[in-house]
Formats: C-alpha cells, structure tokens, sequence
C-alpha cells in the first residue's frame, strides 16, 4: 500500500521514466479497487516491483521477482532488493538499478528457471516409474503428493493360508529415493526378496 494518492502517482511516473532507461523493460501499471501494482517487466520473466517503505514516503523499495516456484525447487536463490529515492533523476535511477540490483537479479532467474525445469523433469520421471511400478503388480494403486508418490499393494489377508498375506507400498521422492514397507508372513518371498536385494548390492 502507497501513503497516499501522491506518492503512488511518483512511483507511477518514475517507474514509466526509469524503464526509458533500462535496457529491455517496460512499465506495467494495473490498478485494482485496492491495490496498485507497479513493475518493470522484461521478456515476460524479469519482474522489479515497487513497494512503499512506510517509514520514508520519499523512498520506493524495489524487489527482483523470482519465477513461480510452487515446489521449492529455487530454494536458496533470491531475488534482491534495493531502495532509491522516487525524487532522483529517473536516468540516474535506472543505472542504480542496472549496477545494484540487475546486474545479480537476471542470473539469479535464469538459474531458478534451469533448476524448476529440472524438477519438472524429475516429477515426470517419477510420475513414469510410478505408472511403470504399478502396471507390474496387479491390483496395486498409486497415490501422493507431487514431489512425493507411492505405489500401494493390494491387500491380502487370509486365515486359511498365511503365505499369502502380503501388503505395504512402495514411495519414492521426486529425488529418487525409494522407501519399501512391506508386511507379509510368507517365507518363501522373504527370501526371494534376500537374493533380489543381493543381486544389486556391490
């Protein structure tokens, strides 16, 4: 929220004024029954908002917006800010921003887009081996969050033929790690399952 009506149209007009200045931005102004939103936009990915500092109505804040992140895969990477003053000359603005602010906000966005692809990527390939896992074991069914999924096997319970019960699920992380449950009385699997787990082992 802007102090007042004039200090809203300052930033207003400075952000129109610096973007003649900075290499590959345009304003963008939209204005809302509450709200006003201010940014220097580049590309359609590069975002500098302009926010109010409330205890200095002659100074905007301005912060690099990172893409839309909604996995946490950009964790550890900022956008930076800084402040400037709305009354300095627009010219001499836009070169603060450039050196200050830019210069590290640009690389930091294309590596938040190079590490989101990637997770992309890994929740697709999880997605995959998880269909792969449960079309292999007839009956079982899959569920889960998005960085997280699991397959489970159907439940077999029987009092006549203890063999065959067998139950639990198998749930993998988007990074790959797998965890194994499984509850079964049957003897003749464990030790299938001893000679598998054997095999992979160095």
């Amino acid at each position: 929220m802007w102090h007042n009506r004039e200090t809203l149209d300052q930033a207003v007009e400075l952000a129109e004024k610096v973007a003649e200045h900075l290499d590959g931005y345009e304003a963008f102004i939209r204005r809302d029954d509450y709200t006003t939103t201010i940014e220097l936009v580049k590309d359609g990915i590069f975002r500098l908002s302009f926010y109010q500092l409330y205890n200095d109505k002659g100074r905007a804040r301005i912060t690099g917006v990172l893409p839309h992140d909604p996995h946490g895969d950009v964790w550890g990477i900022e956008g930076g800010e800084i402040t400037v003053s709305m009354t300095r000359d627009p010219k001499a603005v836009a070169k603060d921003i450039a050196r200050r602010l830019v210069s590290e906000y640009e690389p930091n966005v294309e590596q938040a887009l190079i590490k989101i692809a990637n997770g992309d990527k890994r929740r697709n390939q999880l997605d995959e081996l998880i269909d792969d896992l449960t079309g292999r074991i007839p009956g079982a069914t899959k569920y889960g969050a998005a960085d997280r999924r699991a397959v489970r096997l159907p439940y077999q319970h029987s009092t006549d033929d203890r063999d065959k019960n067998l139950n639990g699920d198998i749930e993998i992380s988007s990074g790959g790690y797998a965890h194994v449950a499984i509850r079964t009385e049957n003897v003749a699997f464990l030790r299938d399952l001893a000679d598998l787990i054997a095999k992979y082992q160095d």
